[in-house]
C-alpha cells in the first residue's frame, strides 16, 4: 500500500478533530518526531503522518475502549499504510500492540513529552511554550503534585498518566536508538520543537 503524504494525513485529522487543542497537540508530536526522524535518519513524511493521525479519532472514540483501535480501520480505508497504523496503535499501551520499531517508541515518547511540556506552559506567568526551558521540565518531573495537569481541553487520559510516563519517554529519547550525545538532548530537542510549533501556529501559516 502506498503511503499518504503529510497533507492528506492533515486533512484527515481536520475531517475527525474539530478541537483547537487537540490540532496544536497533534502539531507538537509531528515537530518533536520529526527532530527525531532527522536525527535517526529516518523517513520524515512517515513519521509526520504517523505523529499528526495518532489522535485523530479521540473525538468520535474518546474512550479507551475505542481509541485508537475503532479509529484503526478507518485509517486503512483512507490509504494508511499498515506500518504507520500499527505504531498508531501501540502508543496506546491498553492495545498490548508492543513498541518495537524506532517510529513506535519515538512517537510514545514525543506523545508524552510534547504534553508535558503543554502542561508545564499552563502554569508559567503568560502560559507561553517560549518561557519553557529544560530545567523546567526536568523539576515538574519530580513533582507528584504535578500529575493533575492536563493536556489541551478534550484529552481527559492525560489526567490518568503521571511525570513517570514522561521521565520514561525522557530516557528513551536521551539514550536513543542511535545513541543521542548529551544527557538532556532529549528534553531540549522536545522544547526546541514546541517552540518551533508555536512559532508557526503563531504566525498563522497552519491554523
Amino acid at each position: 500500500m502506498a503511503m499518504i503524504d503529510r497533507e492528506q494525513a492533515w486533512n484527515i485529522l481536520c475531517e475527525f478533530t474539530k478541537s483547537e487543542g487537540l490540532r496544536k497537540h497533534a502539531l507538537a508530536v509531528e515537530t518533536c518526531v520529526v527532530a527525531y526522524a532527522k536525527r535517526f535518519g529516518e523517513g520524515v513524511e512517515q513519521w509526520q503522518v504517523t505523529a499528526l493521525l495518532h489522535d485523530f479519532d479521540w473525538e468520535i472514540h474518546p474512550t479507551l475502549e475505542g481509541h485508537p483501535q475503532l479509529g484503526e480501520p478507518m485509517l486503512a480505508e483512507r490509504g494508511v499504510d499498515e506500518e504507520t497504523r500499527r505504531a498508531i496503535l501501540s502508543h496506546a499501551s491498553h492495545t498490548g500492540v508492543a513498541r518495537t520499531s524506532p517510529l513506535e517508541k519515538t512517537l510514545y515518547a514525543c506523545d508524552e513529552l510534547a504534553g508535558f511540556i503543554t502542561a508545564i506552559s499552563y502554569v508559567k506567568p503568560h502560559r507561553s511554550v517560549f518561557e519553557v526551558d529544560v530545567a523546567s521540565v526536568k523539576k515538574k518531573m519530580k513533582d507528584k503534585a504535578f500529575r493533575a495537569l492536563g493536556k489541551p481541553a478534550g484529552h481527559r487520559r492525560w489526567r490518568r498518566r503521571t511525570g513517570r510516563a514522561a521521565r520514561r519517554a525522557h530516557r528513551f529519547l536521551r539514550k536513543g536508538n542511535a545513541g543521542a550525545g548529551r544527557r538532556s538532548w532529549g528534553l531540549r530537542a522536545a522544547c526546541k520543537s514546541e517552540w518551533r510549533c508555536r512559532d508557526r501556529l503563531t504566525k498563522g501559516l497552519i491554523l
